[in-house]
């Protein structure tokens, strides 16, 4: 399943489980639209069914079966998703920068078939995005640029790239 992210949950409002939302302009219909957002905890997409969304200074999202303080405060900080399948027609078209953020988890592999290692973090910079991934025992910073990746294969989890000959012996 393809997911892109849309925002970012903030902090959590109230006593009733109720959190302040950051949502991408170009997403807000898309999430109006949708009954299930998805929550990344430790790497994988939980889904959350949305109880109630309320506009004003702050987007607060509420989700059923998130009754508490406590349990919205797990929820803090943590990167909101919607399924691609979910988009409208405008947003379906994801760019490569949209991508990006789902590919944590993703084993990264050389175009000749070998394997270099799981992508544990992705690290912003100005000019691109890094993956962290461990080859060997040792983290490796791997450069996500549009030119070194070859596929990516959603149902397998697999990034096919192809990297720069000594790139991975810096």
């Amino acid at each position: 399943m393809d997911f892109v992210q849309i925002g970012q949950l903030k902090k959590h409002y109230g006593l009733n489980g109720a959190l302040k939302s950051f949502i991408e302009d170009r997403f807000w219909e898309d999430l109006l639209n949708t009954e299930v957002v998805f929550v990344e905890i430790k790497g994988q997409k939980i889904p959350y069914f949305i109880e109630e969304i309320k506009e004003g200074t702050d987007i607060l999202l509420k989700f059923e079966e998130v009754e508490d303080r406590e349990a919205a405060a797990k929820l803090s900080g943590k990167p909101l998703f919607i399924r691609v399948s979910d988009l409208s027609d405008q947003n379906a078209a994801l760019s490569f920068e949209d991508r990006l953020p789902g590919l944590v988890g993703f084993i990264i592999f050389t175009e000749t078939g070998e394997e270099v290692g799981p992508i544990s973090e992705l690290i912003e910079m100005p000019m691109q995005m890094l993956a962290l991934v461990e080859k060997n025992g040792e983290e490796v910073m791997i450069p996500l640029v549009e030119e070194f990746i070859g596929d990516i294969l959603e149902n397998e989890k697999k990034l096919i790239m192809i990297l720069p000959e000594g790139l991975l012996d810096l």
